[in-house]
């Protein structure tokens, strides 16, 4: 397929996603989360569980964007409804969100509509980011989520560099499913299985439990976690995992970037946490999260979501 349908059709996905999520009710504001029972597993589901998942990379990313403690020009890839993009105009950062979705970006200036007493310096832009012209050049350029949907990400940092003034920083965090290995998937079935979750006890353990049960379980997950399937049911889009190796991205990004922080996580906790059900959820979420950070800071696991802070050369 040519890269110019491909492209559309990737605007087109996450045009539907939008719409389905804006059916949900869901308000790209981290300070006005509230439970939406439509996600069944997702963190959003639940305030406290998207918290738990994802506040301290979301902090980390707002703190290493106000370190200095001056305000910056910030360029959000990817921005998505601009969820993120809003939270650091908040911080008195000018910001600039650009998504190629076309639905996610008149979303994104609707909300911002709504909070025009906050005098924010926010602006979005819909398009192809590999196609876009910068008159302008930044202090941050930031990935949350996104990057794993380029292919050439070596050309594409390469172009966006040139748009970086000097000593600027980039921020990337990615889910990339290279890392996603039979340990993980391991991992992820026993406690799928145990815990109390969206799929009732009775309906996940069958009667005649054997070795078979678990190598058709375990593939089912490793297929679930990597968007694996003959249907390519699991991808959200046609350009998702484009990117899902951490060491073609950790190679790339040295090439114009110093790395000053780099970090894993997600061994399996991400499509789990926003299942948990029961009285006790919250604190067993709580629990999941830093068993997580466990396994892979013991090197038991290895963590599916990198996260990096770099210096412009």
């Amino acid at each position: 397929m040519k890269y110019e349908k491909k492209i559309l059709l990737e605007g087109e996905a996450f045009d539907k996603q939008v719409l389905k999520r804006k059916k949900f009710g869901l308000k790209p504001d981290l300070r006005n989360l509230k439970k939406n029972l439509n996600f069944y597993n997702n963190p959003w589901r639940e305030p406290q569980f998207f918290n738990i998942q994802w506040m301290k990379i979301i902090n980390d990313v707002i703190q290493a964007c106000s370190r200095n403690n001056r305000k910056k020009k910030i360029l959000e890839v990817g921005c998505g409804t601009g969820f993120l993009s809003l939270e650091l105009a908040r911080k008195g950062h000018k910001v600039l969100g650009v998504d190629i979705s076309n639905i996610s970006i008149d979303e994104a200036k609707r909300y911002l509509k709504k909070k025009k007493n906050e005098n924010l310096k926010l602006s979005y832009k819909v398009g192809d980011i590999n196609n876009i012209k910068f008159r302008e050049k930044f202090d941050v350029l930031i990935f949350y989520r996104s990057l794993h949907h380029f292919k050439n990400i070596s050309n594409l940092l390469k172009k966006l560099s040139k748009n970086l003034n000097p000593k600027s920083t980039i921020i990337i965090c990615e889910p990339l499913r290279k890392n996603f290995e039979k340990i993980n998937s391991i991992i992820s079935l026993i406690l799928r299985l145990s815990l109390s979750t969206w799929i009732p006890i009775e309906k996940k353990i069958p009667k005649k439990i054997n070795y078979n049960f678990f190598v058709k379980q375990q593939k089912k997950i490793q297929m679930e976690y990597k968007y694996l399937s003959k249907k390519n049911k699991f991808k959200q889009s046609p350009m998702d995992n484009s990117t899902d190796d951490p060491q073609k991205v950790l190679l790339n990004v040295k090439k114009y970037f110093k790395i000053k922080k780099l970090r894993f996580y997600d061994a399996f906790i991400d499509k789990l946490i926003g299942g948990l059900r029961g009285k006790q959820r919250f604190l067993i979420a709580k629990l999941l999260k830093e068993f997580d950070n466990y396994l892979i800071k013991e090197n038991i696991a290895k963590g599916t979501t990198l996260y990096i802070e770099a210096e412009k050369k």
